[in-house]
């Protein structure tokens, strides 16, 4: 019997009329028959004498149904002429009282064009069709199996046949074969339904009348026939609903039941049921809305087929759909808003659309985001650390940064500084991280609030002669420590060997941080302990500094940085006091509004004074003694009764009681030298002058201390005006009460000619022409009368160019310049130039030639303070120096030039190109390499200077794509650069994993230990940041190459050889592949043949030069390889 082709209804052979509960009318596989007949019993009707009519053959050209014979009827082998109208027709027997009866069959049926093909019952009285066909059905190998319920034509005289009809038209043929008739006994079942269609899985019930309590199931595409092998899938089941999994959406499939009585008792398939597996497009458009403290809106577009949007949110990268989520609802609208979600960490969001209900395409996602704790509190620092320094110079994961060079780190967790939440670093090589992104820069050195938020432990001007930075996690979630390390790094004003050891410790879910130094001494005490570093941190709300260039640092030391919710104020500050009060500010440090104010005489201890809250931050303290020493705490009052730490002492004197002098005057006034007397106010025996130029504050002049009265005061500019007033000095304070001001003018020493005073080059002078006079006949440089002329002189520069500027006096000037031979005859003067202006330049005098400057009054009533200087109109636009700038980057081109006027503009000589803004070259990103001219130029009143500066531009280097070098022997040399690929520029330098620089682009192997070996190749040009690329090395030791049971099958001999190897099979029969390969892995030779157990191969090896070779043996058992040696 062909059991393959029998149903899941019929597994067992059917040899007898009862088979396990079952009764077989007919089992007919044609097995038996001898061909060109037809069983006993059965009949052949042929009207128009078919020559090939019905009947049993082996095959059709070698074709066959299952490989055995089978009935059949061919209507194209004689040609048109032949008519079919064909029956074969036979008995069924003892079919009485059968309640479920079936006919099976299998077949090919060639349909050609009018040709059909039926089954036919007879039920007593006529033929029934049971099965009528006009196309093809099965396939040679393949046929189409027919399971056929005749139970309602059932009688005592049931007849079955089959009816081939050519309809007078040339046709095909028509195959059958294991024809069976049978009674199934096992109870069907009943009411096949579709319970739901939930996203690929279809879920399904039925009933179970019977209560047989097993079942099988078969799917398939549209059209299958179960129990025939054509089922896409079938399993069985005692539950009678279940589901069936991962069908392709867009789909269309059938599917069947069958009670299961056990052995081959089966019912007939209950089905089908046709279902489809919908299209559910995915949401697009997913996007955040706003985002508040707890509160997320976010929004997508719709998709029309969908019913429902599910929504799942949790911690960064979870998995949705998993049960990972923190978070999930559903939504029939496309905005949707998350709650509740605290600050400090990051999220991600997925969205799901519903077609059916419970059904949906992928997730879409993520939809990230995060935002910073808003109660974080305030950073403070402060000395004490828990954690000591952990060593990660052995484990951590190295990064050999050049100069001023960068990297940037994703941390596995977020971190929050201040208010930015991050989790991208840059590490730098300058001492200090930038934080919040991977791209960012450390300079080499500066003030905190230059660079950017971010870490600065050792900020100064570092480079690697020393050691590396490597950088490592610890610890395990949510307790990690994400550690930076400078490892012996070196100052660049130093070099190696001798660098200094540090780290930065972030810690993951408090915040907090450490800067942890182990070792901060490089031998110089110029650099050592900090002594030309910055160490603090630049936040987004706040700079926190600790020292500038101050020696604070020792070894060992660790400073921690943590947050408050109050933090003690910035700053306290004594502005002034007077005999019983004191008068303060405060800077805050936070958002506080009030603040508890501390005092006491000077050493009290806090808490034990007198104290107040005040809520402004100028504020008076009253009610002190006169001349008494205090102290001052001042504590910031936050919210719930919370208070920082006391910021303090801050130290002052009141002052004492003390009234002012009286009878203050000038009684002597000569060139420099004034005299002043008066009458003290008390007892006191010191005394201070302060003075300025006329109307200026008292507190802001000059001070002058006095002990004897009168008293003398010298050194005072001529020709000028000064205030003065004195202050009684009662022995301390800084409200000791002042008489005044007086007036006074020095004597002028230059109202003539030849006493004009001789001025140097870029000085002010301050003069007056207060009181001044004229010569006999002086006359302005238009040769209008003078008013109040004062006069000075200077010696012409080589360049024979001055300006002349005058723009600090009070009053409207006229400046005429002269040159003469006498300076007390007023005829010998010759004009060389004028200007009411108060700025003049002369561009024609004679080099080292003295001349004379007039300075008088627009009109005769101008007269007051003089403020004038002489500049050298030299133009010099300066020496031109390297000019190299990084594409993308930012030259300065004051840089570029020395010894030039700074007061110059600077301009492309291309100008379409427009790199050139003020004194920056601002390079693009995409600028081609080369050089671009710039000019630098140099205007005054008597001409211009320039110079031109070639910008040379550079490309960002690079060190392409790394990659694993396989070597498949730890003996030979490694060409690095093998392991490139994409674009390289090449006289970079290779690093292994140490950090050391090789002397070349290749490494040699002597029997090295077996593992992966790591090498960075650095491409730098000097300018642009350097890049970096790794190569892997997988090195394999061929010294002792053994692998698995292959060896107990193989033996290679002799070794050494000097050319032939026997490979000795004595083992198993297998296909083997024998290659010979080189030290270094590249395949030499390789031969596949079959060998069988006790056979020997043999290898020759005689072309192959001297030297170690390794043979690998590949089998289906396994793989095996010797080291071999040609002598």
């Amino acid at each position: 019997m062909k059991k393959k082709l029998l149903s899941l209804l019929a597994l067992a052979s059917l040899y007898t009329s009862t088979l396990l509960g079952q009764s077989v009318f007919i089992d007919e596989d044609f097995n038996s028959i001898t061909p060109g007949t037809v069983p006993v019993g059965w009949t052949v009707t042929s009207p128009y004498s078919h020559p090939e009519t019905w009947q049993v053959v082996t095959d059709l050209n070698g074709n066959d149904l299952d490989g055995s014979p089978f009935l059949f009827i061919n209507d194209d082998e004689p040609g048109p002429g032949a008519d079919a109208d064909d029956y074969v027709e036979f008995n069924v027997p003892g079919t009485s009282g059968a309640t479920n009866l079936f006919l099976e069959f299998d077949q090919y049926y060639n349909w050609y064009d009018f040709d059909e093909a039926e089954v036919q019952v007879w039920d007593g009285a006529t033929w029934q069709t049971v099965l009528y066909q006009t196309s093809d059905a099965g396939a040679w190998g393949s046929p189409d199996h027919q399971m056929i319920d005749i139970s309602v034509y059932n009688n005592g005289a049931l007849k079955i046949r089959f009816h081939y009809n050519d309809n007078f038209d040339w046709g095909y043929y028509w195959a059958v074969d294991n024809v069976v008739v049978r009674e199934l006994l096992c109870p069907d079942l009943t009411n096949l339904n579709i319970v739901n269609i939930l996203n690929d899985t279809l879920i399904f019930n039925f009933n179970d009348p019977s209560t047989v309590g097993q079942f099988n199931v078969e799917w398939g595409p549209v059209g299958f026939a179960p129990g025939m092998g054509q089922q896409q899938g079938m399993f069985s089941t005692t539950s009678t609903q279940d589901s069936v999994l991962n069908f392709p959406i867009g789909s269309y499939w059938q599917l069947y039941v069958q009670s299961d009585c056990g052995g081959t008792d089966l019912g007939g398939w209950l089905g089908p049921i046709d279902f489809y597996i919908p299209f559910c497009d995915p949401v697009t458009g997913l996007t955040q809305d706003y985002m508040s403290e707890d509160t997320l809106v976010f929004s997508f577009n719709a998709n029309p087929s969908a019913i429902n949007y599910h929504i799942e949110w949790g911690a960064a990268g979870f998995t949705p759909g998993n049960g990972e989520e923190l978070g999930s609802q559903s939504t029939t609208g496309t905005q949707d808003t998350i709650f509740g979600w605290a600050g400090g960490q990051f999220y991600d969001l997925y969205v799901m659309s519903e077609c059916t209900p419970g059904s949906g395409p992928d997730w879409v996602g993520p939809l990230s985001w995060g935002m910073a704790d808003p109660n974080i509190g305030y950073l403070v620092w402060d000395s004490t650390c828990t954690t000591p320094f952990e060593d990660i110079s052995a484990t951590g994961t190295v990064y050999n940064l050049g100069d001023d060079d960068m990297a940037g780190i994703i941390l596995p967790f977020p971190f929050q500084l201040e208010s930015l939440l991050s989790n991208e670093i840059s590490i730098g090589d300058n001492g200090g991280v930038s934080f919040g992104t991977t791209s960012g820069y450390v300079s080499t050195g500066g003030n905190i609030g230059d660079d950017g938020p971010g870490f600065y432990l050792h900020w100064t001007d570092m480079i690697d002669d020393a050691g590396p930075l490597v950088y490592e996690v610890r610890g395990t979630a949510p307790n990690r420590r994400a550690i930076v390390q400078w490892d012996n790094r070196a100052h660049i004003d130093l070099g190696g060997p001798d660098g200094i050891t540090f780290q930065l410790v972030m810690y993951e879910g408090t915040n907090e941080f450490n800067f942890v130094y182990q070792d901060v001494v490089f031998g110089d005490s110029g650099y050592d302990y900090g002594a030309d570093a910055t160490v603090g941190v630049e936040g987004p709300d706040y700079n926190h500094e600790v020292s500038d260039a101050q020696p604070v640092l020792t070894n060992g030391m660790c400073i921690h940085w943590y947050y408050v919710t109050c933090p003690m104020v910035d700053d306290v500050t004594v502005t002034s006091v007077n005999t019983d009060s004191a008068f303060f500010d405060i800077t805050p440090f936070g958002t506080e509004t009030e603040w508890k104010v501390e005092y006491g005489p000077a050493g009290f201890t806090p808490g034990t004074g007198m104290s107040f809250i005040t809520n402004t931050t100028s504020d008076t303290i009253p009610g002190l003694m006169q001349y008494t020493e205090y102290d001052i705490y001042v504590y910031a009052a936050c919210s719930a009764g919370d208070t920082s730490m006391a910021y303090g002492p801050v130290n002052f004197w009141t002052d004492p009681v003390c009234p002012a002098p009286t009878g203050f005057m000038n009684t002597y006034n000569v060139t420099d030298t004034l005299i002043f007397s008066w009458t003290a106010g008390g007892s006191e025996t010191m005394w201070n002058i302060e003075y300025g130029a006329q109307g200026f504050t008292p507190g802001t002049g000059t001070m002058v201390a006095f002990d004897t009265n009168p008293d003398t005061l010298v050194g005072l500019a001529d020709g000028m005006v000064f205030d003065f007033v004195l202050y009684a000095d009662c022995g301390g304070g800084t409200n000791n009460p002042y008489v005044g001001p007086i007036t006074v003018a020095t004597p002028l020493v230059n109202d003539s000619t030849c006493f004009a005073v001789d001025l140097m080059y870029d000085s002010t002078y301050v003069y007056s022409n207060i009181g001044a006079t004229i010569h006999t006949g002086e006359t302005k440089g238009t040769g209008a009368p003078a008013f109040r002329t004062v006069w000075f002189k200077f010696v012409s520069p080589a360049s024979g160019k001055v300006e002349i500027d005058l723009s600090g006096s009070d009053f409207d000037t006229y400046t005429t310049v002269y040159s003469t031979t006498d300076c007390g005859d007023w005829a010998q003067f010759n004009v060389e130039g004028f200007s009411d202006p108060y700025t003049m330049s002369m561009c024609g005098l004679s080099p080292s030639t003295v001349y004379y400057i007039q300075v008088d009054g627009f009109s005769g009533s101008d007269q007051g303070i003089i403020n004038i200087r002489l500049t050298d109109l030299e133009i010099e636009a300066g020496t031109v120096q390297t000019a190299e700038v990084c594409a993308g980057a930012t030259l300065n081109l004051n840089s570029t030039i020395t010894g030039g006027d700074m007061n110059g503009m600077w301009s492309e000589l291309n100008p379409m190109l427009g790199f050139v803004t003020g004194s920056n070259y601002n390079s693009s990103p995409f600028q081609a390499a080369g050089t671009y001219e710039v000019e630098y130029r140099v205007t005054n009143a008597c001409g211009y200077d320039s110079v031109i500066v070639p910008v040379q531009v550079l490309r960002t280097p690079s060190a392409g794509m790394g990659g694993t070098i396989s070597q498949e022997c730890n003996y030979g040399t490694v060409v690095l650069t093998d392991g490139l690929s994409g674009t390289v520029d090449l006289g970079g330098v290779w690093y292994d994993s140490t950090g050391t620089a090789l002397s070349g682009n290749s490494v040699d192997f002597n029997g090295e230990a077996a593992g992966q070996y790591n090498y960075s190749y650095v491409a730098s040009n000097g300018v642009c940041p350097n890049d970096t690329a790794m190569v892997t090395i997988d090195l394999i030791d061929c010294t002792s190459l053994t692998e698995n049971d292959l060896d107990n099958y193989v033996s290679l001999y002799p070794n050494p050889t000097s050319g032939i190897v026997f490979i000795n099979n004595h083992g198993i029969d297998d296909d083997f592949v024998i290659e010979v390969l080189d030290v270094k892995g590249k395949l030499m030779n390789s031969v596949t043949l079959g060998m069988n157990k006790g056979e020997v191969y043999e290898l020759d090896l005689n072309t192959t030069v001297k030297g170690v070779y390794l043979i690998r043996i590949k089998t289906s058992t396994g793989i095996g390889q010797h080291r071999v040696i040609v002598q």
